[in-house]
């Protein structure tokens, strides 16, 4: 898993899940050349296991409030962009037999409590948590737009705070409930994005390209014993490419060719841990429409996509024990050694496509199988070394 989050799965049950979303925008026009732009967001989600005891309970709330800001100038556009992010998560964490269940909930991410793998046990009298994120995104977009052209390209700086707090729960003499928050800890994000986006229609051929840069800081910090113990240095480049067109019974011939550059630098001393895994991967793919009679295609499509670790490194020395951490040995271990797996895949997709009016109605399956290059992963975890394979079946809807 690439950067991965982990997180203590609760035990199995019949879960409930909920989850509401709103959107709302507008644009108005207050002297001819100036555009503005504002809006918001929210979502709201619960889930939490409908038999025998209930926790662990989750309410996650998630606010976005955006503007922009642009000139117009004949074929040219300029925009500043502003935006305000907030998620909120309140866990319910630990089951009735304290004894005989540990406490789980589905964000206990190991960046935000002791360390790389240090599992979140705590005080058994903190029964509940919170999940605190706040931060900003401002940037600026360059566009410019003919009949036959579109062209963009702009930048984003992302600063977002994430903090997590444990909450005690305890009743008065008077029987009145109160509620302690001890903030825990916190992971700092700062994020670059560079952007580059294409639409082009020249002689009845649709080319669509798209280049994104990230360069990614995230460091936490432990409040009650103030020291910072994880340190994440992440860079991605991505080229997207597609290039569609038509012939005379208007069947599509489509295209698809994406390269991308990953770094990934993770350091946690608090279990004297360095990763650092370096990549190049690449997928293309082909895609044919068939008339079968009018308003019915059948459409196939091949894609095959290559994995190659460039630079692998994994040190790790336990701290304070002489027993290996055994999140390290059983997770991050195995992890590592799939990520710095070179893997080669090769995907199947089949679509039947039904026009009725305005409404396009796509049946598709796809199979995709991947097979490891070598047996790094094999030696590293308990591993058959068969390829692995996975299958979808699915409808969409477009109006």
């Amino acid at each position: 898993m690439y950067n991965p989050s982990y997180y203590w799965v609760p035990r199995s049950a019949r879960w409930q899940k909920q989850s509401y979303f709103i959107n709302g925008q507008f644009a108005y026009n207050p002297v001819k050349p100036i555009i503005l732009q504002v809006g918001g967001e929210g979502r709201y989600a619960k889930s939490y296991r409908q038999n025998a005891d209930p926790r662990p309970k989750i309410d996650d709330y998630t606010y976005r409030a955006f503007a922009k800001l642009g000139l117009k100038w004949h074929q040219h556009s300029v925009f500043g962009k502003l935006s305000y992010i907030n998620h909120y998560k309140n866990n319910d964490i630990i089951f009735v037999n304290q004894g005989g269940n540990i406490p789980a909930n589905d964000s206990i991410y190991i960046r935000y409590n002791e360390g790389y793998g240090n599992q979140y046990i705590g005080n058994t009298q903190y029964k509940t948590s919170e999940y605190k994120m706040e931060g900003y995104i401002w940037g600026g977009e360059y566009a410019f737009n003919n009949g036959n052209t579109h062209f963009s390209a702009g930048y984003d700086y992302t600063h977002v705070i994430e903090r997590f707090y444990k909450i005690y729960e305890y009743q008065d003499a008077s029987y009145v409930y109160h509620k302690d928050y001890t903030k825990y800890s916190g992971l700092k994000t700062d994020l670059h994005s560079f952007y580059i986006n294409f639409l082009g229609n020249y002689n009845g051929k649709r080319w669509a390209s798209a280049i994104t840069y990230k360069d990614q800081l995230d460091t936490n910090y432990n409040y009650p014993l103030e020291y910072r113990t994880y340190r994440l240095e992440q860079q991605n480049l991505l080229w997207k490419n597609s290039l569609v067109w038509f012939n005379h019974r208007n069947e599509a011939f489509k295209v698809l060719f994406d390269a991308g550059y990953g770094k990934n630098h993770v350091k946690d001393v608090s279990v004297v841990m360095d990763r650092k895994l370096s990549f190049f991967q690449y997928q293309l793919g082909l895609e044919r429409e068939f008339v079968l009679i009018p308003s019915h295609k059948l459409a196939v499509g091949i894609t095959q996509n290559l994995y190659l670790p460039l630079e692998k490194e994994f040190n790790y020395a336990p701290y304070q024990s002489s027993k290996d951490n055994i999140f390290v040995t059983k997770i991050a271990k195995p992890d590592f050694a799939y990520d710095a797996t070179p893997k080669v895949g090769l995907n199947l997709k089949a679509s039947y496509l039904l026009d009725s009016g305005k409404i396009r109605y796509e049946l598709f399956g796809n199979f995709t199988q991947i097979w490891m290059m070598n047996s790094n992963y094999k030696n590293a975890a308990d591993y058959n070394g068969k390829a692995n394979q996975i299958a979808s079946v699915g409808l969409n809807v477009y109006y």
